[in-house]
């Protein structure tokens, strides 16, 4: 193995380089001195003749030469292709001197602009005060000292910045992060499988395959399973398998992301298994990360998180996260994350313990194989650790990935699935009813959503799986009539837009969604005289069935009647009040009408900031009554018309109160159907 240390101030490249020998017994090759022999070898007359032709500058003494040199120019040092090959030459001799097992520290300022850079299998690169040492003499008697220039700001490329493991400031106290580092990466034990289904991915999968080998964490296999590649990936795999011992290949018949991956973990013999999917990469530390995280809070899966790279190119929140780690193993506790974060549904952003896997596997028969398999590893109680960092790049492709496609009839199967997962969650106990619509909710969602995507991009014929789309919104609006609250759900605006407009462009059949009947109780306001009240009436039975309607005069018992009325909205304090002080104070009358109706609701609408969602048919009723009369009274005051209450709890309430201050008033009973 190969450490490569480098950094912009020889001085903190070289204290690392022999903490590191003196610890560890690594060997040692300090570069600096192969390139003081090349140049008293007659390098520095090569340096010389450079500076008299390109600068003019006539330098005497090896210290004059040196110190012309890297003020003018330091770039055609490094384009000198001979001097460069000669160090490298020089370098590798002294690498092949010994044995494949040891350890051996190459040392050299310039590292990156050697083709040695990309033989090391660590990397470490010093950060230090570079201002304050710039240009600091390190002497060594009077001979010429290649290692004084030890700050030179255009020797280091920053696009070899993500190749580094680890970076060191050695103005800090670092040693013993330094070691602890070393003792995980290169001394593990642990034995990590990384499994990565590879299917038509020729012109990715050389990167995501370099990802996993130049991890800080070395004790790895990496298994490449070729699923019926019909491109030259095969061909990739077993090119890459010679090139690394720790690389098997297996080539399988086309069965899928879900057995390609099974396969692999048949095949697996690590302590600790992840997933890689072959058209992604990931960053250099994660796996070193992700076990330390497993290891020292007793994990069963270790999670972190993920840089999305959309279809254009372009990487959505760029910027990683600050270090939070988590721990979640309450069953309940892992339901919630699950559906809510920190557990991701993604498996390749995780490190499982093979042993917590055990019987445990994709499902080919599910399109979502991923939410699938984390879900049983919640519902088995396995302890998760979750890392907030981001380790892992998800690059989204158009087509011909085990995972990208257009929209076929395979998708419908998240919606049978998503089924299944309600019924496992709610088998837990009645507490879990929100978490299982929830899970529901999303499954339908994502498969309403994919379905979307395709039809506004024109991939999908007329009225292609028109029946199957129309189940799946059914089984959402279903969903939606039946919950006790809509508020749970995530993206409701968005999905509900979505139904809206297919329904709009006849995708959807209107008359084909469920629908439900709910009671509620409308009051008419004072504001209105008695033949408006009767108009009103009539414009309510034509859109519900009105099962009772009682004329009151509240008299002295009005104010208090408004107020509890109000006050199921929790409005702030003086709001009720003033309310009730409009409608008495404004009008000569207490007369109210109480109306007791059904109204059939077929969706959810967003109604304001305040209310949220509400039924559709009840929202549009509310502002058809109120609109009418509006210009037909006088001092007209938000709600001071009518009315009208918008679910099962609020009727509810509304009916106690009614009870309480009216002796006609009867009541209603919830139909349904």
């Amino acid at each position: 193995m190969i450490i490569g240390i480098t950094g912009q101030t020889a001085s903190g490249k070289s204290t690392v380089s022999r903490f590191l020998k003196d610890k560890y017994n690594f060997k040692y090759i300090e570069v600096d001195k192969i390139v003081e022999k090349i140049m008293k070898q007659g390098g520095i007359n090569r340096i010389k003749n450079y500076l008299y032709s390109e600068h003019q500058v006539d330098s005497k003494s090896p210290e004059e030469i040196g110190d012309s040199f890297f003020s003018y120019d330091i770039n055609s040092y490094i384009m000198d292709l001979n001097f460069k090959r000669e160090i490298d030459n020089e370098i590798l001799k002294e690498i092949r001197k010994y044995d494949k097992d040891d350890v051996i520290i190459v040392d050299w300022m310039m590292l990156e602009d050697s083709f040695v850079f990309n033989k090391c299998d660590l990397l470490i690169k010093t950060e230090i005060d570079y201002e304050l040492r710039k240009r600091r003499y390190i002497e060594r008697g009077d001979n010429f000292n290649i290692s004084k220039y030890c700050c030179i700001d255009n020797i280091h490329h920053p696009y070899n910045d993500s190749r580094y493991h680890y970076k060191v400031d050695t103005t800090d106290n670092w040693e013993k992060d330094l070691s602890n580092f070393i003792d995980s990466s290169i001394l593990g034990k642990k034995l990590v499988s990384i499994i990565v289904p590879v299917y038509n991915v020729e012109q990715y999968l050389m990167r995501c395959v370099d990802s996993i080998l130049n991890q800080s964490y070395k004790n790895i296999e990496v298994i490449l399973v070729n699923d019926g590649s019909t491109d030259n990936s095969l061909e990739v795999c077993k090119v890459l398998e010679k090139k690394d011992k720790r690389i098997k290949v297996i080539s399988q018949q086309n069965l899928g992301l879900s057995e390609a991956r099974n396969t692999g973990l048949k095949n697996a013999t690590g302590d600790y298994i992840g997933f890689v999917d072959s058209d992604d990469y990931i960053e250099s530390r994660m796996i070193e990360n992700l076990l330390l995280n497993a290891e020292q809070n007793n994990a069963d899966i270790s999670c972190g998180r993920a840089f999305i790279h959309s279809r254009n190119g372009i990487v959505r929140h760029p910027n990683n996260n600050p270090k939070e780690i988590t721990t979640i193993s309450n069953k309940e506790e892992l339901i919630k994350a699950y559906l809510d974060g920190p557990i991701t549904m993604a498996a390749w952003d995780k490190l499982y313990k093979r042993e917590a896997l055990n019987g445990i596997y994709f499902d080919k028969n599910t399109f979502n194989e991923d939410a699938d398999f984390i879900l049983k590893l919640c519902l088995a109680n396995k302890r998760f650790v979750c890392d907030s960092r981001k380790y892992y790049h998800y690059v989204k492709r158009n087509e011909g990935s085990l995972t990208g496609s257009k929209f076929n009839e395979r998708c419908f199967l998240t919606q049978i699935w998503g089924k299944k997962a309600y019924s496992q969650i709610l088998s837990l106990g009645k507490e879990y009813q929100d978490d299982a619509e929830r899970c529901l909710f999303n499954s339908l969602a994502h498969v309403l959503k994919m379905y979307m995507k395709d039809y506004t991009n024109g991939k999908l014929n007329n009225y292609e799986y028109k029946e199957e789309i129309q189940t799946v919104a059914n089984d959402i609006i279903n969903l939606l009539l039946n919950t006790k609250n809509v508020k749970k759900f995530r993206d409701l605006d968005n999905v509900l837009s979505i139904i809206n407009k297919l329904i709009d462009d006849d995708i959807l059949d209107k008359d084909k969604m469920p629908t439900i009947n709910i009671p509620c109780i409308g009051i008419l306001w004072n504001s209105l005289d008695r033949d408006m009240m009767e108009e009103a009436i009539r414009m309510l039975s034509s859109e519900s069935i009105i099962k009772d309607c009682i004329f009151v005069d509240l008299d002295k018992d009005y104010r208090k009647f408004i107020e509890e009325i109000y006050l199921y909205n929790n409005e702030k304090v003086g709001i009720p009040v003033f309310k009730s002080s409009i409608l008495i104070d404004k009008y000569d009358s207490n007369n109210i009408a109480v109306i007791n109706m059904i109204i059939r609701v077929s969706n959810y609408i967003f109604y304001n900031d305040k209310k949220g969602y509400l039924f559709k048919e009840i929202s549009e009723l509310k502002e058809y009554i109120r609109k009418f009369f509006k210009d037909k009274i006088k001092d007209y005051a938000y709600d001071n018309i009518f009315h009208l209450t918008v679910d099962q709890s609020e009727y509810e309430y509304t009916d106690e109160v009614c009870k309480k201050y009216l002796k006609e008033y009867r009541g209603n009973k919830h139909e349904q159907g």
